[in-house]
């Protein structure tokens, strides 16, 4: 599988093959869960390195990046139950705000779809994140 280049902002990536920190001395391997995602949701890289410059998957008619998304979320501990870890999404898509998380967790909350309603939560948070990184 293809490795993403680390640039500065590395850690606040989706699927960056980087080791995330996590609740202080704990570490995540996000490689691990990327490929745990990828067999399940098979996206190309392409499509994550465009959701990490620009917070948009490049193809949203097909439901599988959306899916991989709501995985990666789901198995990194960013999100359970439509519910953000305010402390794990902080530590990991820094530099975001705690009334930001507190904004995309209401992301289509009437959605059924667990895959789009969490990919529409991602993007907001992409979106928050990577302002506050332009902005940096």
């Amino acid at each position: 599988m293809e490795q993403m280049s680390y640039d500065k902002a590395s850690e606040n990536r989706i699927g960056s093959g980087s080791v995330l920190p996590f609740n202080n001395n704990t570490k995540i391997n996000a490689e691990e869960i990327m490929n745990f995602c990828n067999s399940s949701f098979s996206i190309p890289m392409d499509y994550i390195e465009q959701f990490n410059s620009t917070g948009e998957l490049p193809d949203t008619t097909d439901k599988t990046g959306m899916c991989y998304i709501r995985c990666y979320f789901e198995r990194i501990g960013l999100i359970k139950n439509w519910k953000l870890d305010k402390d794990v999404v902080m530590s990991i898509m820094w530099p975001i705000m705690n009334n930001s998380i507190d904004s995309c967790e209401l992301e289509s909350e009437n959605e059924t779809n667990a895959c789009v309603r969490t990919y529409a939560i991602a993007k907001c948070l992409m979106k928050y994140t990577l302002d506050g990184l332009r902005n940096e």
